[in-house]
């Protein structure tokens, strides 16, 4: 019966036998499930760090310190700069910025949500020197060792 449900909301899915449609609602699921407070604690004190970490590196200047705050291969939207795929293309970005002579970023009213027990998303409004603007999804994911890091970043400079 959940299954037709699930099926009936997402009508891509009528083609499908049940199984294939039973393991989608079933990765719904466990994306939705209840992280315990402990491990939304552990998330949510990770993230904090990094970002920190990313914001001191830009305001000290170091835009390969701030690179070194994503995945390898995480995906970096800057509206309205263009994608950037990569760490090495990230940081050419930030090197850039930095170059022309952005400093003193800072976050406006940061939201942040653990999505599961291994990732979160921080939104905030964010203003430096010479420009402001949305930060509209930030995708922190706890690595191996237990830091987080960007797997995608998606901001936009408004003014």
């Amino acid at each position: 019966m959940i299954v037709r449900i699930f099926r009936k909301l997402n009508p891509e899915l009528s083609g499908l036998s049940m199984e294939p449609a039973r393991a989608m609602l079933s990765s719904d699921l466990m994306r939705n499930k209840i992280v315990d407070q402990a491990q939304k604690d552990k998330v949510i004190k990770a993230v904090n760090l990094a970002s920190s970490n990313w914001k001191n590196a830009f305001n000290s200047g170091n835009g390969r310190d701030c690179a070194a705050q994503y995945e390898a291969d995480a995906v970096m939207h800057a509206r309205p700069f263009g994608t950037f795929t990569g760490t090495e293309e990230i940081a050419g970005f930030w090197e850039q910025l930095i170059a022309d002579g952005f400093t003193g970023v800072e976050y406006v009213e940061p939201e942040l949500e653990v999505v599961d027990e291994q990732s979160a998303i921080l939104k905030s409004g964010w203003k430096m020197n010479k420009a402001g603007g949305v930060i509209h999804r930030e995708l922190w994911v706890l690595q191996e060792d237990g830091r987080a890091l960007l797997r995608e970043d998606d901001f936009e400079a408004i003014s």
